[in-house]
């Protein structure tokens, strides 16, 4: 299924869906902003190391640990919903999950290899998706989103956090 098939997804992560390229299939998006994407700016994360643009921002490291943690959380909702499951979820506070994942001694290599195997499992989820399950729903943080939703905002959410640091960290070290 492509992005033009979500029916439920809320405003504030049209934000994410919007940088899938229209008529991209689901399976190509997740295949096409995996690792390789990340994996691609291995040497300016490496160059960053713990720079930061401003005060009180995240380090690439710790961009790194929340697109993985977020996508953990993403497909976790989509395989909920996917299930039927139609109990409302919690929300999460993304800055609490970057404060309480200290990633200092880790590497940008080792943030890569973990990302990679996060990735590979949300691939292996979604393949197992028929279109109806891709069009079943829930609900999270209080707001109504679809299973093929999920998996479009997994992949966009990629696409925004590199876009970030491509503005306003990659200067740096230019």
């Amino acid at each position: 299924m492509t992005k033009q098939d979500i029916k439920i997804v809320p405003d504030y992560f049209k934000t994410y869906t919007s940088l899938i390229p229209e008529g991209m299939h689901l399976m190509d998006a997740l295949d096409t902003y995996g690792l390789s994407y990340l994996a691609s700016q291995q040497e300016k994360y490496e160059a960053l190391d713990d720079q930061v643009y401003d005060k009180d921002k995240w380090t690439v490291k710790q961009v790194l640990q929340h697109v993985t943690d977020t996508e953990r959380i993403f497909c976790y909702r989509a395989l909920r919903f996917a299930r039927a499951d139609q109990a409302p979820l919690a929300g999460f506070e993304h800055n609490d999950y970057v404060t309480e994942a200290p990633v200092g001694h880790r590497n940008i290599e080792d943030l890569l290899e973990e990302y990679a195997a996060v990735r590979q499992s949300s691939i292996c989820l979604y393949k197992t998706l028929s279109d109806d399950m891709l069009q079943r729903h829930g609900t999270a943080s209080g707001l109504p989103v679809s299973v093929l939703a999920l998996g479009f905002m997994t992949c966009g959410h990629v696409i925004h956090h590199q876009n970030i640091l491509a503005e306003r960290y990659y200067p740096l070290i230019s």
